[in-house]
């Protein structure tokens, strides 16, 4: 037997999302507004670089013990630090032309 719709419940359900979003975003803002915000660090592409060659967790998830990809650990990866974060993280495997020559 299918269950009976519940609109007061689906609406309180509603009210307290959009309570939750609200508050969560203002509480945002708010930080980001005050002395504690985070602050950010502009990287230059060598410290980058280096950061992502360096870091045994990220180079686990790229690469097995035997040097061949690591399919899983990119995916993991790929969820962790996202689009842009991942092409960093993969870009900084590539040698450097001094680095070839």
């Amino acid at each position: 037997m299918p269950a009976k719709p519940r609109p007061l419940a689906d609406m309180v359900a509603k009210e307290l999302h959009e309570w939750i979003e609200r508050t969560a975003e203002a509480v945002a803002a708010d930080i980001l507004e005050s002395p504690l915000a985070p602050e950010v660090v502009q990287l230059s592409r060598a410290e980058m670089r280096a950061f992502y060659r360096t870091n045994t967790r990220i180079q686990q998830l790229l690469w097995l013990p035997d040097g061949s990809p690591n399919t899983q650990g990119r995916r993991q990866l790929m969820q962790e630090l996202g689009p842009d974060g991942y092409e960093a993280a993969a870009l900084a495997q590539i040698p450097d032309e001094e680095e070839v020559a």
